[in-house]
């Protein structure tokens, strides 16, 4: 089994700090505790309800499964005809790609996130001290 390494550049954190996605979106979940990060080697990982909202490596990543979604959300039915494609601004279709992440969410996945809300051991304050 290979060494698990943890880490990202100074440069990759500077990028990071100067995106519209992370300041405007991003920055305020994690202060609410409702957004993880997570340091992987050479990338930041954000869940949301343990499903992986995000991965940033020097531009942001998306499920496909999270960014294919009606023009307009709603959690009901689509209509024949209703604009269906993905979401390509995610700044703009922030809010629908967290909706469809927490959809995804498997019940365990659900229980362990709401566990970690109810208990407040969030560790974005270790984040926040990188950045």
């Amino acid at each position: 089994m290979g060494k698990f390494k943890r880490g990202v550049s100074q440069e990759l954190i500077h990028k990071l700090k100067e995106n519209r996605l992370f300041n405007d979106k991003l920055l305020e979940d994690i202060k609410k505790g409702i957004v993880i990060p997570a340091i992987r080697d050479g990338k930041i990982d954000f869940y949301y309800y343990n499903s992986l909202l995000f991965e940033y490596d020097g531009e942001f990543k998306t499920h496909s499964k999270f960014a294919f979604v009606p023009k307009e959300y709603r959690p009901t039915y689509v209509s024949n005809g209703a604009e269906i494609g993905e979401v390509t601004d995610f700044y703009n279709g922030y809010e629908n790609i967290k909706e469809r992440a927490k959809l995804y969410a498997s019940p365990e996945a659900v229980g362990v996130y709401i566990t970690k809300l109810i208990n407040k051991k969030s560790n974005y304050r270790i984040f926040f001290f990188l950045l």
